[in-house]
């Protein structure tokens, strides 16, 4: 029998009859013969090592690689020799402490990797690669990884997508750091990101498109305020940071933010607004609303009245093909 894809399920239940040594022979003796294969999926293996074949040589048509719930395995399996995959999924493997040379190896590796991920590694802690891995990595996507905080990247040069949550600052920094290229940038409750190391960020990010910030609570006093250095209230220099080529920007969660006029006006391309559970917002910026193709509100009560209906706002935004405030056209408020 010949087939392209396999998925080697274990379940989640682990009781006494399952020991370590018992799943790293039933692994081995699963290994596929004489197949094409292009998609390996393991979830729930709970050895604590991976076993040999995984990531041979052999494999050399593999495409995709998703490893996901095997919390007893301390490291990761040397796949970064492969030459074919496009996309590597790694998650819940909460005792994979350091990922570096056991999964990269040596020389060019992950030649063809375009799409990466790593999700719910609490006990990940240490991550290294080496100047020839990742040539061309365009996403990358890291969420619940919170003690990562020892990082040495190379160069990422053909990153254009970065999403990470609930990770921390000196990851991001890291990561800024590595790929100068980035068009796509969301980040979401990002631990210790302060307004000094919020600033030394977004001077990296020269090509960026889009922006989508959620939940950073630490940073307070990144914008200018006119009420001094302890309360968030209007963007001031962060934006002019940001490039006019900018088209998509999106907010979320910031409770003491008043303005966002003042700084978004250079942004000269932007054609997506995104506003959300602001609700000390007040205004908006009035010379780039007739060029917007999108612009949701929501949560932002002080805003709701000046762009319904009747509002100061609604001469400008009922121009806007697709708007919404509260999920709800302003026709039907």
């Amino acid at each position: 029998m010949r087939f392209s894809e396999l998925e080697l399920n274990w379940g989640f239940e682990f009781n006494s009859l399952r020991m370590e040594t018992h799943e790293k022979e039933v692994l081995n003796e699963l290994k596929p013969h004489n197949n094409p294969l292009k998609k390996l999926e393991l979830v729930s293996y709970r050895g604590i090592e991976f076993s040999n074949w995984v990531g041979d040589p052999s494999f050399h048509r593999l495409t995709k690689v998703s490893i996901d719930g095997c919390e007893e395995c301390t490291s990761l399996p040397r796949i970064g020799q492969l030459p074919s995959p496009r996309k590597l999924i790694i998650g819940r493997m909460s005792k994979v402490k350091v990922v570096g040379l056991k999964l990269l190896g040596t020389g060019l590796t992950f030649p063809s990797l375009k799409i990466l991920r790593f999700d719910s590694m609490s006990g990940w802690e240490e991550w290294s690669t080496n100047s020839g891995a990742f040539p061309c990595l365009q996403e990358l996507h890291i969420e619940d990884c919170p003690n990562l905080v020892r990082v040495s990247l190379e160069a990422l040069p053909s990153l254009r997508v970065l999403k990470l949550i609930k990770c921390d600052h000196g990851l991001l920094k890291s990561l800024v750091d590595a790929a100068s290229s980035i068009t796509k940038f969301k980040i979401d409750d990002i631990s210790g990101l302060t307004d000094e190391l919020w600033r030394g960020v977004i001077g990296c990010l020269g090509a960026v498109e889009y922006v989508s910030i959620k939940r950073c609570n630490d940073i307070r006093y990144l914008w200018e305020s006119e009420a001094g250095a302890n309360e968030m209230r209007s963007f001031g220099e962060l934006l002019h940071l940001l490039p006019s080529s900018l088209t998509d920007f999106g907010i979320d969660g910031f409770e003491k933010l008043e303005s966002v006029s003042s700084g978004l006006q250079h942004l000269t391309s932007l054609q997506r607004l995104i506003i959300q559970n602001c609700p000390k917002t007040t205004d908006l910026p009035e010379k780039l609303l007739p060029s917007l193709l999108i612009m949701w509100i929501s949560g932002c009560p002080n805003l709701k009245q000046k762009i319904s209906r009747g509002g100061i706002y609604w001469p400008q935004v009922s121009l806007i093909p697709c708007f919404r405030i509260d999920g709800i056209l302003p026709n039907e408020i």
